[in-house]
């Protein structure tokens, strides 16, 4: 069988072979490793993209890459980890996303320096009611906000930040309440 050759390809050829779910995951692998990066982004968001190679695309130059990376349904939890420490606040949203993020992953991102990330956590629905308790006092309105559409934000919390000086908080927590009282979900004394 005679080894995949890239060179053999135009630009527009390979990134058409990268978005493809026809590609094997070595001709996938050798894609990784093309000077465009257009080519290792397609690679990189490809379903069908190996772990190793979801690996190696972690570390790659472009922050785009490791941000297709982070959002990879594929992507590992362990990968996930290593990647919620990337200098790129970007590449820390898409982790916070993914659904494959571990709790402990999720916690460490809950307390990021960037309040993106962190409304990224409030809303990624793997994120844990205790944490939500503790982001509704986040500094950040849009946190709060994020945490108040979260569905597993417990009552007694969206109960206290419909008194949130940000109307768009306490709007989205009287909303939430609104849901779960048409759903049938819960009651509230007034």
């Amino acid at each position: 069988m005679e080894a995949f050759k890239t060179s053999e390809f135009t630009d527009h050829q390979r990134m058409d072979m990268a978005r493809s779910n026809a590609t094997s995951q070595a001709q996938l692998d050798a894609l990784s490793n093309d000077k465009n990066r257009y080519v290792r982004y397609y690679v990189a968001q490809n379903y069908n993209t190996s772990t190793e190679t979801l690996e190696k695309l972690a570390g790659d130059s472009d922050y785009q890459v490791r941000c297709r990376v982070a959002e990879n349904p594929h992507a590992t939890t362990g990968l996930l980890a290593v990647m919620a420490m990337d200098k790129n606040k970007y590449v820390r949203y898409y982790v916070a996303q993914n659904f494959n993020a571990s709790v402990d992953t999720l916690m460490a991102l809950a307390r990021d320096k960037d309040y993106g990330v962190r409304c990224r956590v409030a809303e990624n629905p793997h994120t844990t009611s205790t944490m939500l308790v503790d982001m509704a006092g986040d500094s950040s309105p849009y946190v709060r906000m994020y945490v108040a559409r979260n569905p597993k934000t417990p009552m007694e919390t969206l109960l206290k930040l419909t008194s949130d000086f940000e109307s768009d908080v306490s709007i989205a927590a009287r909303e939430a309440i609104e849901r779960v009282e048409r759903a049938g979900m819960g009651f509230l004394r007034r």
